[in-house]
């Protein structure tokens, strides 16, 4: 997957960027709504730990969506990573 994407990614770059083109400027508070996501948790109190959410998706992740499937497996898949993405709401 990361070839193939990387590759698309690397094409979609050298069309839209030219050579020495100015950076546009950031806004004042740029990367403060991430620090904040970060910080949200960082400090949250809930009985999910990081590592225990992490490995429920590698193997969701694994199981379901792989570069061999099925549009089934695929549905499933879907339906697991969003329990998974639900757990967020109780990390710690």
């Amino acid at each position: 997957d990361i070839v193939v994407f990387g590759r698309a990614v690397a094409n979609r770059v050298a069309e839209t960027s030219k050579p020495g083109a100015p950076l546009r400027a950031l806004p004042a508070n740029a990367g403060a709504a991430s620090l904040a996501n970060m910080d949200n948790l960082r400090y949250a109190k809930g009985n999910t730990s990081t590592a225990e959410l992490r490995l429920n998706m590698q193997k969701t992740m694994q199981q379901d969506a792989a570069v061999y499937r099925t549009q089934e497996t695929l549905a499933d898949g879907c339906v697991k990573m969003d329990a998974v993405v639900a757990s967020f709401d109780d990390i710690k």
